[in-house]
């Protein structure tokens, strides 16, 4: 990925995207894969691994996991995203524009993990015994509630009347 997309990036959802890729690597895998990226997250973001624990998934289960879909083999010297790392990326970029946020953080690839629906993270989750669903529903962002602030709309409204009322009068004295 360029770097200028990680420039919005939190140090630690930075730190859980290089380390999947140094992960990747070290397994002897040439794809940085989705999975790679949820077993860092649970490695570098407390939050994250909060939100897994109350869906109750540990850090060890879930390394466990990974490690028995996964194929170990001699270490690569370069690993490339895989195209759903790729749209989970721009997809947590995308999640934290909509949420107002200056920085991508570890939520926010979370979430967009869960978004993707990548077959070996849901495989990974279901045989954790976590419903994918249910995990996206509690932890989407809240929707923002709009604050209409009526007094002043309808001040802005009265205003407005008068000046139409007062307009219409002028025109209706120069005929």
């Amino acid at each position: 990925m360029p770097a200028a997309e990680y420039e919005r990036f939190s140090d630690v959802a930075h730190g859980a995207v290089v380390t999947a890729e140094r992960e990747a690597r070290l397994a002897g895998q040439e794809v940085v894969g989705t999975e790679h990226l949820l077993a860092a997250l649970v490695d570098q973001d407390a939050d994250v691994r909060d939100r897994l624990a109350a869906a109750g998934v540990t850090p060890h289960a879930l390394h466990a996991r990974i490690e028995a879909w996964s194929h170990r083999r001699p270490s690569v010297d370069r690993a490339v995203f895989s195209p759903a790392l790729r749209r989970t990326v721009s997809l947590a970029a995308r999640l934290a524009t909509q949420d107002r946020s200056p920085l991508v953080q570890g939520r926010h690839l979370l979430n967009a993990l869960l978004e993707v629906e990548d077959e070996f993270v849901l495989r990974i989750l279901i045989g954790l015994g976590v419903d994918p669903g249910s995990l996206r529903r509690r932890n989407a962002p809240k929707p923002r509630r709009l604050e209409v602030r009526i007094e002043e709309t309808t001040r802005a409204a009265v205003a407005l009347g008068r000046r139409r009322v007062l307009y219409g009068l002028m025109f209706a004295r120069r005929r």
